[in-house]
């Protein structure tokens, strides 16, 4: 079976527990199985040896495993507890409730299994999260009382259907299930209550939230350039926007505003009403846009540039059906509900979708559930300290992932301040214009304890401070990911007592893999990898990743529950657990000479030196390595300048790194030529394709 909806993350006993599925071949599936036997030989004696054909179980964030239970659709097979009624469940649960019940919208639970007493109320909420998740109607199990128990404690009332009489096993079973029987277990089904569902549905980020704004009502929680919302105001914001979203006949949202306060409120209210937010880039072309809007099925865009939005979907041939203004939070917001888009189905649990730029100009939608969000923000909160009192300063767009979960989800679970200012206020212009003295105001003025940077604002914050800027006073965590870092940039950092942590992460895992911590830092590497995360490597040192892993792109077939991510990237753990990067699998080159090399390598050596703004280096196949180069000056000067640095730059590497020759962009990599990712990573074949005459 295709990998199906996650439920949320299950957050109980003050605890939070992620939700897993297991395939019969998936890697924790014989862990799962001995789990089972173990609770059924503690409680009955039992020996237990047939299991579900998907099992499902609750782990804490650790990975421990507290729960599980097995899931099997009546739709395509005879179920295990047939095997005790006289005619096909469906006739029997039909004739028990008095309306048909199609087989189809059955499933049966087993195996159902619990480490502590309390946990078996949280599994049948994670039951009831997939049965809405999978469209079935009713489950059907057997159960003992103390299942029966648990499931009213839950207000839940199962339905009887018959009792169980073991001399209906195999003569040769019978003795292997101890005193399971002297239990008295009952045939039983419960129903998809609509009212118990959405309770039990409410993604664990939306209920960690809501205890803040109970706790800390007071607190603020966002703060705008016109906006401010304490976290009462927050939780009262979600719950009046998530109601006026559930009017809209849309079920996927384009989100495209500036940075702000509202941006935030927009985007967890849409989580909370179990919509599918999907931001659409400001550094996206119209191209790129529309693409995104037909791939998704998008049919109402938030926006405050609605003028621009509509001549972008004017040009495109894609037409308005109805322009609608709200007022949300005291603010106008525009939304454009859009005519004729062919719907698209996603896969089943999907929240949100982030674009991913591939190898061609058509970004790749990559949908993630809310689990996996959940997941790698509690994660981060965890690793990064992050707590009360807090000020994050955000920098970068809120489109981009890594921005939207740990510049907003990771500092409201911790109860900290978010500070979400429109772009120009930090500095930011266009997809590379930066103000590094109006970067560097706000982080003093709003007494940022931490923000996120890429390696570009880093190397331009690391001068601006060596050059005699004052540093804001309060930072304690500099996060920095989008791509690898030159250790001689972090010694550069370290040495201005600037708390720098590099990362690793890609969309496919919903942003964050790895992180340096303050706890755990190690120059060089990308931390260790988040406590949620399995890593292991592929015989050519590929990372694969398992955890809080997409559900699949848009138009491809899901990704199975479990199944280990290819990240594309070559690494290694060293000795102590951290990760190293040596560079992307499909960038490394091979010279004539035969030796191997990885561009990035060379490039983040080449851009250190001020003269050199973007570097992109080929040598596939021949007995030089040659660099593509955007110079700060066009100057003569400029130019003798770029000369030095590579001259320098070569005396530090091996011969066959070194660049023997190079020659001047005409441009800028940009995402608006193509030539650069979102996150910032150089496209390759775009720019080889441009300049490889030359």
């Amino acid at each position: 079976m295709n990998r199906r909806t996650l439920p949320e993350s299950v957050v109980g006993m003050n605890r939070t527990f992620t939700v897993h599925f297991s395939e019969p071949k998936a890697d924790d599936r014989a862990e799962i199985e001995q789990f089972i036997r173990t609770v059924f030989f503690q409680a009955y004696g039992a020996k237990i040896s047939h299991f579900m054909p998907r099992l499902m179980s609750l782990r804490d964030l650790e990975g421990k495993l507290f729960a599980a239970c097995g899931l099997r659709d009546a739709t395509h097979e005879r179920l295990f507890l047939e095997t005790y009624t006289d005619q096909p469940i469906e006739q029997l649960l039909s004739a028990r409730v008095g309306i048909p019940v199609p087989r189809k919208d059955i499933i049966e639970i087993g195996n159902f299994s619990v480490a502590e007493m309390g946990m078996a109320r949280l599994l049948n909420g994670a039951i009831f999260d997939q049965l809405h998740a999978t469209s079935k109607h009713w489950a059907v199990f057997t159960g003992v009382q103390l299942l029966r128990n648990a499931l009213i404690k839950s207000d839940i009332t199962p339905e009887f259907l018959c009792d169980v009489d073991k001399q209906r096993l195999p003569l040769e079973e019978q003795a292997d299930w101890g005193s399971y029987y002297e239990q008295k277990p009952q045939v039983m089904a419960i129903e998809r209550s609509e009212s118990i569902t959405e309770k039990k549905m409410q993604p664990a980020l939306i209920a960690a939230l809501a205890r803040q704004c109970a706790q800390q009502p007071d607190v603020l929680a966002l703060v705008g350039e016109k906006h401010t919302f304490s976290y009462g105001e927050l939780g009262r914001a979600i719950e009046q926007i998530s109601a006026l979203l559930h009017t809209f006949p849309a079920h996927t949202l384009g989100l495209a505003l500036d940075n702000s306060a509202l941006w935030a409120v927009l985007d967890l209210a849409g989580l909370a009403s179990h919509k599918v937010i999907i931001p659409l880039p400001f550094f996206f072309s119209a191209e790129q846009i529309a693409h995104s809007i037909l791939d998704a099925g998008i049919t109402s865009i938030l926006t405050d540039q609605p003028a621009g939005y509509e001549q972008i979907l004017s040009a495109s041939g894609i037409e308005t059906e109805a322009v609608c203004t709200h007022i949300i939070g005291g603010r106008e917001i525009t939304e454009l509900r859009l005519a004729n888009i062919p719907t698209k189905v996603l896969p089943e649990g999907t929240v949100k979708v982030t674009y991913t730029s591939g190898t061609t100009g058509h970004p790749k939608g990559v949908c993630l559930s809310a689990n996996a969000l959940y997941q790698v923000a509690e994660s981060l909160r965890i690793a990064t300290h992050a707590k009360p009192g807090d000020q994050h300063v955000s920098v970068l767009p809120f489109a981009t992932l890594l921005e939207n979960l740990a510049g907003i989800y990771v500092p409201l679970l911790a109860g900290a301040t978010c500070h979400l200012q429109p772009l120009a206020t930090v500095g930011l212009s266009g997809s590379s214009g930066l103000d590094v003295q109006k970067m560097l105001g706000a982080l003093i003025k709003r007494d940022a304890t931490s923000t996120i940077l890429t390696p570009q604002l880093l190397h331009a914050l690391i001068a601006a401070l060596e050059a005699g800027h004052p540093k804001p006073a309060h930072l304690r965590f500099v996060a920095i990911g989008g791509a690898t870092v030159s250790e001689r940039l972090l010694l550069r950092a370290e040495a201005l007592k600037l708390p720098v942590f590099e990362g690793y992460g890609l969309s496919e895992c919903a942003s964050v893999v790895a992180l340096n911590t303050e706890s755990a830092h190690r120059i060089g590497s990308v931390g260790r990898p988040l406590p949620h995360n399995r890593l292991k490597f592929a015989a050519d040192g590929e990372i694969l990743v398992a955890g809080s892993t997409l559900l699949g792109y848009i138009g491809d077939e899901p990704v199975k529950a479990g199944d280990y991510w290819p990240t594309g990237d070559i690494g290694f753990l060293d000795d102590e657990g951290y990760l190293h990067l040596s560079g992307r699998k499909k960038n490394i080159f091979i010279t004539s000479f035969g030796r191997n090399v990885s561009p990035e390598w060379v490039e983040r050596e080449l851009t250190l030196y001020p003269a050199i703004a973007q570097a992109a280096v080929f040598g596939e196949g021949r007995p030089w390595n040659t660099a593509v180069i955007v110079p700060r000056g066009t100057t003569p000067e400029g130019m003798a300048a770029v000369n030095l640095a590579i001259a320098e730059t070569n005396r530090l590497l091996p011969d066959y790194a070194q660049v023997k020759c190079w020659l001047p962009a005409n441009a800028p990599f940009l995402p608006q030529n193509g030539q650069l990712t979102a996150n910032g990573r150089l496209k390759r074949d775009a720019i080889w394709a441009q300049y490889a005459s030359e």
